[in-house]
């Protein structure tokens, strides 16, 4: 069977700076559960925590802010938009973080599966083995 490819039209495109700047958080619903994406400060570093069902997760995103230059028409820039914020991913930024929205079958017809019964098998036997024994013309 062919793998299918991902295109970003098909993604779930988040907006960093808006997120940060005008909404606060994004949440969104899957199989019962709701993933949660909330911006946070801790002293002078930004980031991205995930929460799902509200408990908040290990994985998060570090946050770049740099200062909005430039000027409007006739006016300066706001106080609360003079921020741009990127999300920051394997040393460099992005303006938008991208969720698939379609769930992923894991355990059928896997060919790891197999695989990794038969790692555990291996690693269940050398632990009743207290010692190897090695032959007398080793």
């Amino acid at each position: 069977m062919k793998k299918q490819r991902k295109y970003l039209k098909d993604l779930i495109a988040i907006n960093i700076n808006k997120l940060v700047l005008y909404d606060g958080s994004f949440e969104y619903q899957f199989d019962g559960n709701t993933l949660s994406l909330v911006p946070g400060k801790y002293g002078k570093r930004c980031f991205l925590a995930v929460f799902i069902n509200g408990i908040r997760q290990q994985m998060s995103w570090d946050l770049y802010e740099r200062p909005h230059r430039g000027t409007l028409k006739n006016s300066q820039i706001p106080y609360n938009r003079d921020t741009v914020f990127y999300v920051v991913s394997g040393g460099r930024r992005f303006r938008h973080l991208f969720i698939d929205p379609v769930p992923r079958i894991q355990g059928r017809g896997s060919p790891a599966r197999p695989r990794v019964e038969k790692m555990r098998e291996r690693a269940a036997r050398k632990r009743t083995t207290p010692f190897r024994v090695w032959p007398d013309n080793y």
